[in-house]
This record gives C-alpha cells, sequence and structure tokens, in this order.
C-alpha cells in the first residue's frame, strides 16, 4: 500500500517493529510480579501490545482523526520527519512517564503530578494531552484530567484500567525498569537527541526480555526479533553474514530505533565497533566494508565481477580538506582514485553469492592492517 503521508510510514515502521507476542519461554523477575502470577503478567503485557498496535493502525489509516502532522509522503526533510515521529512517541513515553511517577495501590496507580511532569521533561516531550485524551477514550481512567490539563485541586491523580487491572501493573514495572535505565550511562549517551527515541527502543517496542531481572542495563536486541522485522526477504543473508563474521571472533551488537534503518555493527571482542555494518529496514538492506586499504589488494577488487567493482570505480570525494586523513587512494586498472573514507564502501542488496568475494575483502583488509 502506497502511503499519502509520511506518517503512516513512520507509523508502519512502528508497528512492524513490536515484539511478536511470544511470551512462552520469558524470564520474568519474580519482585515485579507484585501479586499477580506469571501468565498474569504476560496477558497484561499483551494487551498493552493490543493498545500500542491500535494506535499506530489508527495512524496509518486515518492520520488527520488522530491530528497527526500530514506531511506528504514524497516531500520529506529531516524536520518533518522529526516532527512526524514525535506525535507517535507520545502515547507510549505518557504511559511509562506515568509508570515511573507511580505508586500502585488498591489495583490502581496514584501518580503524582509533579514527577509526572519532570519525568516528561527529561524524556524531551511536553505535548501528552493528545496521548492522555486517546487513553480515555480507549479504557483508561484519568482523575484530575478536564480534557486540557490537570485540575489544581490535588498533587496526584489516579490512573486505573477497569478491563484488566493487572495491566498496571505491567505499566509499573516499566516505570520502574525505565527508572533505572534512566541512570546508567548508555541511556545518556544514546538519548541526547530529540524525544530520546534512541535510548527508549527497546521500551517502545515491548522487547520482554528486558524485564528478566530488575537492573538498569539492558539485554541485547535479539537476532530473532530483527529476522522478525527484516522478513523473509532478508533472513537468510543477515544470518549468513552474521555467522561469517561471528566465526572470524567477531561481535554483532545491533541497534534499532523508531524512525530509521536498524543496524548491525560488526564489533571486536572489546565490544568496540570496526565500522562495519549490516544496514537495514522493512525494505532494504546494505553491508558496509571498511576497507582503507584496497591499494594493498588491489589484485582482488579487480578479479570482482562487474557488479561489485563498481563501488570502486564509482566513487566520490567531496575534498573537503586538503590533509583529510580519510582520503582513500589507490589505482584501479590503470586509473588514480580518491574515494572517500567516511561514505564508501557499501553494496547495497547484496546476495549471497556475494559473500564469499565480501569476506575475501575484509579479510585482506584486516591482513593489510596488521602489517602497518
Amino acid at each position: 500500500m502506497q502511503d499519502t503521508y509520511y506518517v503512516q510510514t513512520q507509523a508502519r515502521r512502528m508497528l512492524n517493529r513490536l515484539h511478536r507476542r511470544n511470551y512462552e519461554n520469558t524470564v520474568i523477575c519474580p519482585q515485579y510480579l507484585d501479586g499477580i502470577d506469571k501468565s498474569q503478567f504476560w496477558d497484561a503485557f499483551g494487551e498493552l501490545h493490543n493498545i500500542l498496535e491500535l494506535f499506530f493502525t489508527q495512524a496509518i489509516e486515518t492520520p488527520a482523526a488522530l491530528s497527526l502532522p500530514l506531511f506528504t509522503a514524497d516531500k520529506v526533510g529531516s524536520s518533518e520527519i522529526i516532527k512526524g515521529l514525535h506525535p507517535l512517541l507520545d502515547l507510549p513515553i505518557t504511559l511509562f512517564a506515568m509508570g515511573v511517577a507511580s505508586i500502585r495501590e488498591n489495583n490502581v496507580l496514584i501518580i503524582n503530578v509533579d514527577e509526572f511532569k519532570h519525568v516528561s521533561k527529561n524524556l524531551r516531550y511536553k505535548n501528552f494531552s493528545k496521548a492522555m485524551n486517546w487513553l480515555v477514550g480507549n479504557g483508561f481512567t484519568i482523575t484530575e484530567w478536564n480534557g486540557k490539563g490537570f485540575n489544581n485541586t490535588n498533587d496526584t491523580f489516579v490512573l486505573d484500567y477497569p478491563d484488566n487491572p493487572s495491566l498496571l501493573v505491567v505499566l509499573s514495572v516499566i516505570g520502574r525498569k525505565l527508572r533505572l535505565h534512566m541512570q546508567t550511562k548508555i541511556f545518556m549517551k544514546k538519548t541526547r537527541r530529540a524525544h530520546n527515541a534512541w535510548g527508549l527502543s527497546q521500551f517502545v517496542f515491548l522487547d520482554p526480555n528486558i524485564y528478566a531481572d530488575d537492573s538498569g542495563e539492558l539485554p541485547p536486541v535479539s537476532l530473532e526479533h530483527l529476522l522478525d522485522i527484516a522478513g523473509e526477504s532478508h533472513r537468510d543473508i543477515i544470518c549468513t553474514i552474521a555467522d561469517k563474521f561471528t566465526q572470524r571472533g567477531f561481535m554483532i551488537q545491533s541497534t534499532i530505533t523508531p524512525h530509521d534503518s536498524i543496524v548491525c555493527e560488526i564489533c571486536d571482542k572489546k565490544g568496540k565497533s570496526t565500522l562495519n555494518h549490516i544496514r537495514f529496514d522493512e525494505d532494504n538492506i546494505a553491508l558496509r566494508l571498511k576497507l582503507n586499504h584496497p591499494d594493498k589488494y588491489i589484485g582482488i577488487v579487480e578479479n570482482l565481477p562487474s557488479h561489485l567493482k563498481d563501488r570502486f570505480e564509482k566513487i566520490w570525494c567531496q575534498n573537503c580538506a586538503e590533509t583529510c586523513s580519510r582520503k582513500i587512494k589507490y589505482t584501479l586498472h590503470g586509473t588514480n582514485k580518491i574515494a572517500c573514507g567516511c561514505e564508501v564502501f557499501v553494496f547495497r542488496n547484496p546476495t549471497i553469492n556475494d559473500l564469499d568475494l565480501f569476506m575475501e575483502l575484509f579479510d585482506a583488509e584486516q591482513s593489510a592492517r596488521a602489517k602497518k
């Protein structure tokens, strides 16, 4: 289906990145159960999944009814992307902020207004009124809320969900986990951008694996989840590429965000990025190889099939600085080449038949660096 507005494309992407509802063998920290059993917890977690799924589906089907920004899908820049992303994140972040600022009593959440606003500010969003109104219209009751703001009579308000009160246990658990995570260095590092989307993606996409222990650290994004997002067309090649690098002693660290491609960084044994990576979304995949010394193995490059050799032929360098240390110089079939090391070499939509050649290039680069 062709989207008219870019916010529909973003909502479709976020809907697809929600974790699949399969919690059968998922571990939950015992103290998080808070009076309910494991099956009740995951049932309520699935209910939260339904709520976000409903919201993202409505954003796809009727964005105007949700007062979402209607930038046409084929004419968007970075500003429009951010403006379209924020309203989609307002709903889950409103729920999470209430969880952080809450105390659970008598099957409801009692939430301090000032703390809720403080958490909201730390998560870099302010416009929670539309999200609150949507929640009230979809099964939640929120006291002291008048549709535009909070009444001034109380310092707290009460959140209830009569259809499944166990959902409030889930929200309080998410709030506790998020409060701990917000104190970690990795959260501070990843969230110095609009809306803190980088640090919240595993919460927004309802990763059930992050609730196995009571710490602020989050487990790596699972390869299984990434493959669910990639779909059948990319699964085999992603797994094969990952296997070839791990067999060589490298690690794969994945990053998933609400608005951008998924990145699988190839890291050394200490966890430092080698600047090689797999980048993919629902439609495309690209393999970036950090090849700084093609002159050292130019024979391999010159014997590549034409569709791969093109990446060494059709290169560019804007010469943004005469003394730039990232210029890559080599001679290909007698022609001098200068490539920008910031941009090359990216192979788009590679096939499994090409992988042995990619790894030959990678291995040759590692040998060239070792001899340097």
